[in-house]
């Protein structure tokens, strides 16, 4: 049974004029690993398109104190669950670790290629030498952009791995809480603030996640304003 995480009222008074909305999520503790360590799960926006390695590209570390409440503790629209289990998640998580191991890296250019969008990107430079000015045009190769991304998201799942020491057996028990957290939407800065108590985690992945994948934007916008993830 998903609770939800209660957000601090005088907190949400500066978001009195952007679009909120509850996300589906697991608060997950791996006390072999990690001991009270508390981190934030997607449970949505991942299985909505069936890639574990965004769930873990999605995943957050949650401040230690908040309140759980058993009814939504304000109104506001809300996605729906997806797979939340601890088994589901244990599965995922292994999946990468294999998919890592073995090479096989194909969810992860999906992702890569959904938060980036590459293509040719022209870059002109103006210089002034002695002789007057010259105006150079240089163009950075999409194949190049996809590869800088991929390396730095590779970079990034691989810290989680071994962070959540995840493939080993320390990586048992995990305990899992299902949980809506209030996500605020603000497109001006693209970034969706995740709610908990009285702490805010900005997540620009999260952004990027509900309006650039064309599965998870079109759930998204059956809760939100059509527009939503476009700043005036």
């Amino acid at each position: 049974m998903f609770r939800y995480v209660v957000p601090s009222p005088r907190t949400l008074r500066s978001y009195a004029e952007l679009p909120r909305l509850w996300l589906p999520s697991a608060i997950v503790e791996i006390p072999q690993c990690r001991g009270s360590d508390l981190f934030l799960v997607d449970c949505c926006i991942s299985t909505t398109v069936k890639n574990p390695f965004l769930r873990m590209l999605l995943l957050k570390k949650m401040p230690r104190k908040f309140e759980l409440s058993s009814a939504p503790p304000l109104d506001a629209p809300k996605l729906e669950p997806g797979t939340c289990s601890e088994i589901d998640i244990a599965k995922d998580f292994n999946t990468v670790y294999t998919s890592l191991s073995m090479g096989q890296l194909e969810d992860l250019d999906k992702v890569v290629e959904w938060f980036t969008q590459p293509r040719d990107v022209k870059v002109k430079i103006v210089t002034i030498p002695l002789l007057g000015i010259r105006r150079k045009t240089y163009v950075i190769p999409a194949r190049r952009i996809f590869e800088t991304s991929r390396r730095i998201a590779m970079a990034s799942v691989e810290e989680v791995v071994k962070r959540l020491c995840i493939g080993t057996p320390r990586m048992y028990p995990m305990r899992v809480t299902p949980a809506f957290v209030l996500g605020v939407v603000d497109p001006f800065r693209k970034v969706v603030d995740l709610i908990v108590g009285k702490k805010v985690i900005s997540s620009a992945s999260h952004f990027t996640a509900m309006f650039s994948i064309p599965e998870v934007e079109k759930v998204v916008s059956q809760v939100l304003p059509s527009g939503t993830g476009r700043a005036d």
